[in-house]
């Protein structure tokens, strides 16, 4: 059985200090910067990304740990 990662925000597999939108099949070209959120935000305002979730673990198929570097 095939685990299929979800589609989020993962840190960039091609080396760049970004994070990339994997969309649940393939790495697409949104990238955002790894930044933490800004100081004046208010409290419960949302203004980046989720925060990176792990991928599927060694040998579990397609994703983002698999993708090509």
């Amino acid at each position: 059985m095939t685990t299929q990662t979800p589609a989020g925000w993962y840190p960039d597999p091609y080396g760049s200090p970004n994070l990339r939108w994997w969309d649940g099949n393939q790495w697409t070209d949104a990238t955002h910067p790894l930044e933490p959120p800004s100081q004046g935000a208010p409290a419960g305002t949302h203004t980046g990304p989720q925060a990176a979730q792990p991928g599927p673990g060694v040998g579990q198929g397609t994703g983002p740990q698999g993708a090509p570097q």
